[in-house]
């Protein structure tokens, strides 16, 4: 079950008694529309093979799970591995210093 299986399912519920800013109501109808008809999508087909799938095109809202959760991890990670080296290389700093 996706979040916009959920939004689906309760969120008209959650609307009726809960009034959204303008910017959280532009999330939800992104996320609820990601993936589906609603933006369209594309064929992409095997050049070796000659298979056929059809790809729905994604909101691409950083709130999105399905969307940009990937993305941020990855961009997480990279972050995490900044803050290494140079925590490794201020470690160091005093060797660096000329002393005396």
């Amino acid at each position: 079950m996706t979040l916009a299986d959920v939004f689906g399912r309760h969120g008209p519920a959650y609307l009726a008694s809960h009034v959204l800013s303008s910017a959280r109501a532009k999330v939800w109808r992104e996320i609820v529309a990601c993936r589906t008809a609603v933006l369209g999508g594309h064929v992409e087909t095997c050049d070796g093979c000659g298979v056929t799938r059809h790809v729905l095109h994604s909101c691409r809202n950083r709130h999105g799970p399905q969307c940009q959760t990937r993305a941020k991890e990855n961009w997480l990670a990279k972050r995490r591995q900044d803050l290494l080296r140079r925590s490794r290389f201020f470690g160091q700093s005093d060797k660096l210093r000329p002393t005396g």
